[in-house]
């Protein structure tokens, strides 16, 4: 349990249990060489490397080239950037869940493929023939008509109609 401490001023009455802020987060974005704040959200992308992206958010490979699932705000924390500009870089290169989704690319056997590499095996050259097959995968809309009838046909065989 923490401390009782009095309200700030300015933040209206304290309410028990009434979340504020930590110190040091939120949407901001780290300072630029010069000490003030950098461009737009852009160019904040613009600095991170797609493969290394596709590495850390889709392929769960670490700094030190292990496997370890990693959700947006690992990714933003690696890159010394926001969650907003994860998102953002994500969709710029074609990552995002939705373009994910709509690529002839089977990205939960290449998850598979990196959890699985046996010690010795340098997850990053796996990964790069990984992305080089997301990248040459043609895109390939889901047809979700077609797909949930298939569901709920197999659904079907195996609990029987209802």
């Amino acid at each position: 349990m923490r401390p009782w401490r009095p309200p700030e001023r300015g933040r209206g009455p304290a309410q028990p249990g009434a979340r504020r802020p930590r110190e040091g987060t939120g949407n901001r974005r780290p300072p630029d060489a010069a000490g003030g704040r950098s461009g737009p959200r852009s160019a904040l992308t613009k600095s991170i490397d797609p493969f290394d992206l596709f590495c850390a958010y889709h392929l769960g490979i670490g700094p030190d080239k292990r496997y370890a699932h990693a959700n947006i705000h690992d990714v933003a924390r690696r890159f010394g950037v926001d969650a907003g500009v994860i998102r953002q870089a994500l969709q710029e290169h074609g990552m995002d869940p939705e373009a994910m989704m709509n690529r002839d690319f089977d990205l939960a056997m290449a998850q598979l493929d990196i959890q699985v590499a046996p010690e010795g095996i340098d997850r990053i050259e796996v990964a790069k023939e990984l992305y080089a097959q997301f990248r040459s995968a043609a895109h390939k809309p889901r047809d979700w008509r077609r797909l949930l009838a298939e569901d709920e046909r197999e659904n079907a065989k195996t609990f029987g109609r209802r």
